[in-house]
């Protein structure tokens, strides 16, 4: 079977639509999403209807925690997803609520596992080689040999030989085929939310072929427009009392995008 995995949607309805496009047209069996729903993005309801009618499995992200209060808003850093949350707070139907507040923390696809960020917490970040290691632990000792985690936003592999140490990072190029003697941590990306010059993606699993396909597509200049335009329709842009913080975030931005932080990757546009 064919299973198309994404993540981090965040209320973007375009990339909802532009992965729902793909699976149509590329016989994919089911569809799955590893949390984030919604957070950012001001297209929330929308996204979770689509979700529902498709018969989407998700889990739950950070996201879904803190908008249902299940975690605290003061674990929840940037002031945009801050103001994101509060605004989708008032914003989201009772239905559509019920619905994140039932989603698990955890989902398996047939042999495989996954979660939102990591075993260890909602907020864990898998982005190095000592952070995968104890996830690694973790997924040997329950018995499954692929996990698929998002939250980073960062598309990639990490792959660690059975009976070894030894952990290494693969790029995506194309279709990764699967070593039935490794264990994989599979990042998916995002299809809501690219930051650091990343694009839009997600990935398709064939269980019966043992391989990972890696799709990267873009949205339209008018539907980045609408998206933004909606944004400061829905959420506003800034106030008095948003302003401090507001300075504070593009300050961050700015020294990244300074030190041209950007990751290498590979893919097939769609």
């Amino acid at each position: 079977m064919k299973h198309l995995i994404f993540s981090d949607l965040h209320a973007n309805l375009y990339g909802l639509e532009k992965v729902l496009e793909y699976a149509s047209s590329n016989n994919i069996n089911k569809i799955y999403c590893l949390g984030d729903l919604i957070g950012y993005n001001s297209f929330a309801n929308e996204c979770v209807d689509l979700i529902k009618k498709n018969n989407i499995k998700s889990i739950k992200g950070n996201h879904e925690c803190l908008l249902l209060g299940e975690i605290s808003m003061d674990t929840c850093k940037t002031e945009r997803s801050q103001n994101a949350i509060n605004v989708t707070q008032n914003l989201i139907t009772k239905e559509n609520s019920a619905f994140l507040k039932d989603l698990p923390v955890e989902m398996n696809i047939e042999d495989s596992i996954c979660v939102h960020a990591g075993f260890h917490s909602i907020y864990e970040t898998i982005n190095t080689f000592n952070k995968a290691q104890p996830n690694f632990n973790v997924l040997q000792k329950r018995g499954h040999k692929i996990a698929f985690f998002g939250h980073t936003h960062r598309p990639g592999v990490y792959s660690k030989k059975i009976g070894t140490e030894n952990i290494d990072q693969i790029g995506f190029e194309k279709t990764l085929f699967l070593d039935d003697q490794n264990l994989y941590l599979i990042n998916p990306g995002t299809c809501g939310e690219p930051r650091h010059g990343l694009p839009y993606s997600f990935i398709v699993y064939d269980d019966e072929q043992k391989s990972i396909d890696f799709e990267i597509f873009q949205l339209s200049a008018n539907q980045m427009e609408s998206v933004k335009k909606n944004n400061r329709k829905i959420f506003g842009t800034t106030s008095f009392k948003r302003l401090p913080n507001q300075v504070k975030e593009k300050s961050r931005k700015l020294y990244y995008k300074i030190g041209k932080i950007k990751d290498n990757f590979s893919g097939r546009s769609i």
